[in-house]
């Protein structure tokens, strides 16, 4: 499929006293965000046996950094919604795109509290007492490695770390249902993130098209 490259001069795309193109610029920086993250979650699955991190603890990150720029997003596209000029600007649009983008937004709205929850536990904060209740609650018999290095603390690394977060994300589920409730946790994400794409893309190409800069 061919790529169509056009030049956007930003102060016609977003001109700088503008309040609505300056959400609608914000929301492209967290867009290219989220992209670049699930790319380069994807893409550890083939980094070389030989990387330091390897590829648990990297698809970790991502998935983790995710997470927070998930919530980025929902709080910009919340104040865009809320926004005067964005509602005149929705109000002209054809009922079916209104009724898109209400549709969009009540998909991206179910599953805000458990996206929250999650981000707040492995992606931001970390508190001490959530550890400690991981601590409490995991598999005696879990285990990670350590790799020491006698030359150079960049290639010592604390991989049972990836171990921790985990522990974290699953410390109330039981032993046998943790396999269940890590799937549920990505399937979240996926389907939030899918829906994010969506409906960034249907403000960004709509707010475009009626501003005729396509």
């Amino acid at each position: 499929m061919r790529t169509r490259i056009i030049s956007v001069k930003l102060w016609k795309w977003f001109p700088p006293n503008d309040d609505l193109a300056k959400k609608i610029a914000r929301l492209c920086i967290f867009r290219e965000d989220l992209m670049f993250e699930l790319h380069c979650e994807i893409e550890s699955i083939n980094v070389s046996v030989n990387d330091d991190y390897g590829s648990s603890w990297r698809q970790f990150y991502y998935f983790r950094k995710m997470f927070s720029t998930v919530t980025e997003i929902r709080r910009a596209i919340e104040s865009l919604a809320n926004d005067r000029s964005f509602k005149y600007f929705l109000a002209n649009q054809s009922p079916g795109l209104q009724r898109e983008f209400k549709r969009l937004k009540k998909q991206l709205d179910s599953e805000r509290e458990n996206m929250k929850t999650i981000r707040n536990e492995i992606a931001v904060h970390i508190e001490e007492h959530i550890v400690g209740e991981a601590l409490q609650n995991m598999d005696a018999e879990r285990w990670g490695f350590l790799h020491i290095s006698q030359s150079t603390p960049r290639k010592t690394h604390y991989k049972f770390a990836g171990e921790l977060i985990m522990a974290i994300m699953l410390r109330n589920t039981p032993n046998d249902k943790q396999l269940d409730r890590a799937n549920e946790i990505v399937g979240i994400l996926t389907n939030t993130t899918k829906s994010l794409f969506s409906i960034i893309d249907w403000i960004f190409f709509n707010y475009s098209i009626d501003r005729k800069l396509l």
